[in-house]
């Protein structure tokens, strides 16, 4: 399926807006979950590495049908080598099985075969000596930093047939931001320049929704630049971080929607795997998660237009 219709689709199914963010760090984790890693398994490593993705798992199989898709951070993994990144790929996996759109976070840019590169570790497959090529994690999206250029985004594109999309970094949530991204060329901002040229790059690659499999990333903190930048990408899906524990609400998380009230999926990470820190003990962990994304849901919905 198109990426831009399989996102639509399944925020259609779920009725749900949301994406929950699968980042996790060890003080993010219940603490039943890291005492029986702790009992199991001597090396921290393999420690972390099976909390994580017993929680992960967890907390995939309590979310499903509850949200459009699932945004996994690569840092997270990569901070623990490969036993991280082979926790990546199963918990990926696992989405996959229970048909959860994938978006990968790893902000790749590169030009040529390097990006091409990129593209079959994290969304299709690589090469091998043989007939069959070896498979990457598969992701259906990959975030992408757009600072080289055109040439840095085609080549992690590819057929749009092949079913993957990229959310290009147009606006990002971070009070950084402003740094680089309102540096005026030629009396517009930087973000406007990029928002316009994801525009251009995304105009024939348009599925039967009429969105482009090119997104673009634009945060909730920054509601009035969305509301902008959405004008100029009218057949652009948008990822939206910033909601929750960075600090916006939900009318601002749907700053970049359409006038139909679509268009926008919305990440909560930190909220919803850390819902159980500030409950009782007694709560289940993976009970919290799923309040918490049933609230996102519901402040999302009520939000909409």
């Amino acid at each position: 399926m198109h990426a831009g219709d399989l996102l639509i689709k399944a925020s259609d199914d779920s009725g749900s807006i949301a994406c929950v963010g699968l980042d996790p760090r060890p003080e993010l984790i219940p603490k039943k979950i890291v005492a029986t890693a702790v009992v199991e398994h001597h090396d921290p490593r393999h420690q972390v590495a099976f909390a994580f993705e017993t929680y992960l798992k967890s907390i995939l199989d309590a979310v499903v049908g509850h949200c459009a898709a699932v945004k996994i951070q690569a840092a997270c993994y990569e901070a623990y080598g490969s036993l991280g990144w082979q926790v990546l790929e199963r918990v990926a996996m696992h989405a996959h099985d229970l048909d959860i759109p994938v978006i990968i976070d790893a902000k790749r840019s590169d030009i040529g075969s390097t990006a091409v590169h990129y593209r079959q570790g994290l969304l299709t497959s690589a090469p091998s000596f043989g007939a069959a090529p070896l498979p990457g994690l598969n992701a259906d999206w990959l975030t992408a930093n757009p600072y080289l250029g055109g040439d840095s985004i085609e080549p992690l594109l590819g057929d749009p047939v092949e079913g993957k999309g990229i959310f290009v970094l147009v606006r990002t949530s971070n009070q950084g931001a402003e740094d680089f991204q309102d540096q005026l060329v030629d009396d517009v901002s930087l973000s406007t320049v990029v928002a316009r040229k994801v525009h251009e790059w995304g105009q024939q690659r348009r599925g039967v929704s009429g969105f482009s499999d090119l997104g673009a990333v634009i945060g909730a903190t920054w509601p009035a630049q969305a509301k902008e930048l959405r004008a100029l990408l009218p057949h652009t899906l948008i990822l939206v971080p910033g909601f929750g524990a960075q600090g916006a609400d939900a009318s601002q998380a749907v700053a970049a929607c359409t006038n139909r009230g679509d268009g926008i999926i919305v990440n909560s990470s930190r909220a919803i795997l850390g819902a159980w820190r500030s409950q009782a003990d007694t709560v289940d962990p993976i009970e919290a998660a799923r309040n918490a994304l049933d609230t996102m849901n519901q402040q999302l919905n009520g939000a909409l237009p």
